[in-house]
Parts: C-alpha cells; structure tokens; sequence
C-alpha cells in the first residue's frame, strides 16, 4: 500500500504519468487541475507524497474549505 514498487507496471506507469502532468499544471498555476491529477494518481498508487500535493494545490486554487 502506498509503495510503487508493488503495483503492477502498467499502474506504476499510468501513476507517474498523472503525477507528471499535475506537476506541470502545477508550475503553470493551474492548481485545480493539478489536485484533480494528482488525486488521481494518488487513487493507483496509494503513495501519501501524492495526496500531500493534492492538498497543497487545493491550498493554492483557495479550495481547502
């Protein structure tokens, strides 16, 4: 649970994928996007580093209410 190293290739690849395009979202201050893509990966992977960056650009769009 929450380690990379024990999802199948396919889930590892399609989490970094996501995780990759929210933080380009993220530096393009697209931060609703970004948390959107970030729960996403966060979904496969478990990984805590991902739903601590949805919170952070949830924090950022002024979503956290």
């Amino acid at each position: 649970v929450g380690d990379l190293h024990a999802l199948s290739s396919e889930d590892k690849a399609r989490a970094e994928a996501k995780a990759l395009e929210a933080k380009f979202k993220f530096k393009a201050e697209d931060y609703a996007g970004a948390a959107t893509l970030f729960l996403q990966a966060f979904t496969v992977s478990r990984s805590p580093a991902l739903l601590y960056n949805a919170a952070r650009a949830f924090e950022e769009a002024g979503k956290l209410k």
